[in-house]
């Protein structure tokens, strides 16, 4: 359902100002919409792959919803392209000396999720992600959690940057320096894996403990995969789980069915015999 203003105009049919936060539109990019917007509001806020005027008509909404001071401060931070942080907007707006620079302003910057005001040495000096347009504003720590949260939560070839903001695709590389232990060494062998996955012949071990798979280089009629890391057991045409030394049961099914066709095509042809008989004999 369309939010309403309050004379009964659909939101989307406001028209947008010249300027929010005395920037043009022109200045304003996703990321960074979604940077000031989740200042403000939960990140929750945004939907997934949402329309850069839709975000824009959000964000016009928070200028008009916030007091003189936080608008300034907001300002301030854009026009002088200084990293916009709950802090930064809180404590400003800052006096400025004569030649512009900001007068009273911490060299710190708060993470966005654990809130702790941090020295530039504990955010990422580098983008998450090779094409990501936002700056580092989660502390290491809490990037690492995040990063870890992620892996654990979705398929392991479409692991993206942990910044709600950011829809770009982390390269393993990146994903591994925030990986230790068992998920490291499993997401390892999981990559290792993927450059071999498509053969036809590759197979996933089907044990939910583990993350091995393999090429089966068998004959056709060795149907009985058993992985090289744990030894459990599969069946390679039907790609369903077997007991140890077990047949497949869907092989056994499919036997049988084979076998009803048989004998029924058997009897069948039996029949006809006895019929033409029959009726040469009659004749």
């Amino acid at each position: 359902m369309l939010r309403k203003t309050a004379k009964g105009t659909p939101a989307k049919d406001v028209p947008l100002p010249q300027n929010i936060f005395s920037q043009p539109l022109s200045a304003y990019n996703i990321p960074l919409i979604k940077r000031i917007i989740s200042i403000f509001y939960q990140q929750s806020t945004f939907r997934q792959r949402e329309p850069r005027i839709s975000l824009l008509h959000k964000l016009a909404r928070v200028e008009q919803t916030r007091i003189d001071k936080v608008r300034d401060a907001v300002a301030q931070l854009l026009r002088l392209n200084i990293p916009i942080t709950r802090a930064a907007v809180k404590a400003g707006p800052y006096d400025e000396d004569v030649d512009g620079e900001l007068k009273g302003i911490e060299e710190s910057t708060d993470c966005e999720v654990c809130s702790r005001a941090l020295p530039p040495k504990s955010f990422p000096q580098q983008d998450i992600a090779s094409k990501c347009e936002h700056k580092a504003h989660m502390c290491t720590s809490c990037l690492e959690q995040a990063a870890v949260v992620n892996v654990k939560s979705n398929p392991w070839n479409n692991i993206t940057c942990p910044y709600s903001s950011c829809e770009r695709m982390l390269e393993p590389s990146i994903v591994r320096k925030y990986l230790k232990g068992q998920l490291l060494e499993n997401y390892n062998t999981y990559i290792e894996k993927l450059e071999i996955r498509n053969l036809r012949n590759f197979r996933w071990c089907l044990n939910p403990k583990c993350v091995s798979g393999q090429v089966h280089n068998e004959k056709p009629k060795y149907l009985r995969v058993i992985c090289h890391v744990c030894q459990s057991e599969s069946c390679f045409l039907h790609r369903i789980p077997r007991g140890e030394g077990k047949k497949c049961m869907a092989c056994d099914n499919a036997v049988s069915r084979n076998e009803e066709r048989v004998e029924a095509l058997r009897i069948t042809k039996t029949v006809s015999k006895m019929q033409s008989a029959d009726h040469h004999e009659s004749n």
